[in-house]
């Protein structure tokens, strides 16, 4: 076989393999794990989700462009080149973007197939059916811009499957509604179609969990998966309106997994109402309390927090910004809204509007250690070094035990701030400065033995002994002598302006 029939022979083998046996672009997957904060083996599972799109693309072959069509011409041919000026060259560039379809993602087709545009990961989710988490890091990919947070798989089910094995629901059949539950949960909005079972679908999301008309954040919340609230509020919902039949029609149930979804997720039956109470008797004063029991309600900036833990919880930082904003508005004295706002601002790379948010809460809150900690790290992530370095060293100066504070200054190289000085010294540190006289007390009486008492007044500012006197010796010179080598003791500075202490000492014997 002469050889470059041989090379020829390669490359058709190469060609007619299966998608799945070709190694990844591994340039597309280094991206996925810079900008996308994914795995390795996630975003290689992502690349291939992605190959079997576009190879079921061509080969259900047809003259047609579709969507995924057009795209791979623009990154084939240019973002302005249209399909062709005649048959002749329409059909080559057809020949030449079904190729591409087969050879997989790349680069160039990353790049036209995941742009940043509006609902961007929503028609992505649709478009190839994948997770809107998955689709976010595709366009960190193709975007070069980091997502807000890293990337996190969608709710494996165990959760639910344990609340319902504790509602002795059978193993097999709790398996069975976590896994089909799931593949719908995870297969909106491709399953929206225009049909009964789609409207119910369509209706069960805007309803679970509520509190958004956004599509976007409606899909993002049942692509977080199959958490115990999320499905039981589902569950509560097909009780309600159609039971059993219901959720077999929707989620592909088995009758007996049907039933037992139903009675698992249905509200209880509702007791019945305690008879009124008498009347009061009656008085001649006038009523100026409360005229009925009073119900502890949430605020409305609770609620908006409580919005926005969960949208961040849903990766959705913008939406988590504008609940905190508007809780700031309404409670501009507490502090947690305004951290609320800086850790948002922060993760959508606002780092100068995280620096402002984060001031906001330290001046309210001057004693919470871990805001000046988010506060340095604002800094920090603006450039602003100086800036980051002091506002740890307070977080250290309120909590000396503040890990985070402690190693971001040694990331930063900047030292911690010295402990915080005493009242005034503990006895230990006493004993310690007067241990080291011993020498030259010795020194200046070699013959004496026994106890002489110092009597010494220190100062707190500089730790040093502003006036001493000496008791228990009678020569003078050596008293004189004492003197001077205690005058030269130096004590931890302290906070008070300072300190008298009367303090015996031992000489002779041993020394």
């Amino acid at each position: 076989m002469p050889p470059f029939f041989s090379r020829f022979a390669l490359v058709a083998l190469f060609l007619a393999l299966p998608l799945a046996a070709r190694a990844q672009d591994p340039a597309v997957i280094q991206r996925l794990m810079q900008n996308g904060q994914m795995p390795r083996d996630v975003a290689v599972s992502v690349v291939r989700k992605v190959d079997a799109v576009m190879r079921a693309n061509a080969e259900r072959g047809g003259e047609n462009y579709d969507d995924l069509r057009q795209a791979t011409n623009r990154a084939l041919f240019g973002a302005q080149a249209g399909p062709g000026a005649s048959r002749p060259e329409y059909d080559t560039r057809l020949a030449q973007v079904m190729h591409r379809l087969r050879t997989g993602l790349d680069l160039a087709t990353l790049a036209v197939y995941f742009p940043q545009r509006r609902n961007g990961a929503l028609l992505c989710t649709n478009e190839f059916g994948l997770a809107i988490a998955e689709c976010d890091a595709l366009i960190a990919a193709a975007t070069l811009q980091p997502t807000a947070l890293p990337y996190l798989p969608p709710d494996d089910g165990r959760g639910l499957e344990q609340e319902l094995r504790s509602a002795r629901v059978d193993r097999r059949l709790g398996r069975e509604i976590v896994e089909k539950v799931k593949t719908v949960m995870m297969g909106v909005p491709r399953t929206l179609s225009n049909d009964q079972r789609g409207r119910a679908l369509l209706q069960l999301m805007e309803a679970c969990p509520g509190g958004s008309r956004d599509r976007e954040t409606q899909v993002r919340a049942w692509h977080v998966g199959p958490t115990p609230g999320l499905v039981r509020c589902i569950g509560e919902r097909i009780a309600r309106q159609g039971g059993a039949p219901m959720a077999q029609a929707l989620f592909e149930l088995s009758p007996r997994a049907a039933e037992a979804f139903v009675r698992w997720a249905g509200p209880p039956a509702e007791a019945a109402p305690p008879p009124p109470p008498p009347p009061p008797p009656p008085t001649m004063q006038p009523r100026t309390g409360p005229t009925g029991p009073q119900v502890a309600q949430m605020s409305a900036p609770q609620a908006l927090r409580q919005q926005a833990e969960a949208q961040l919880r849903l990766r959705n930082a913008q939406a988590a910004l504008s609940a905190y904003e508007s809780a700031a508005q309404l409670e501009p004295n507490e502090a947690q809204n305004w951290a609320g706002v800086g850790m948002c601002k922060a993760l959508l790379r606002d780092f100068a509007g995280a620096i402002e948010a984060y001031r906001r809460a330290v001046q309210i809150a001057t004693t919470n250690d871990a805001y000046f900690v988010a506060l340095g790290r604002a800094y920090a992530q603006n450039n602003q070094r100086d800036a980051a370095v002091g506002a740890l060293q307070q977080a250290m100066r309120i909590n000396r035990n503040n890990m985070d504070a402690r190693e971001g200054l040694r990331a930063l190289g900047g030292e911690p701030p010295p402990a915080p000085l005493p009242e005034v010294p503990d006895r230990g540190a006493i004993i310690g400065a007067m241990a080291t006289l011993r020498g030259g007390l010795v020194g200046c009486a070699p013959n004496f033995t026994g106890r002489v008492n110092f009597v010494m007044v220190i100062s707190g500012e500089t730790g040093d002994v502003t006036a001493v006197s000496v008791e228990g010796v009678e020569n003078p010179d050596e008293a004189a002598c004492m003197e001077t080598v205690v005058l030269s003791a130096r004590f931890p500075r302290f906070t008070r302006p300072e300190l008298s202490i009367d303090y015996p000492y031992e000489l002779g014997g041993n020394d």
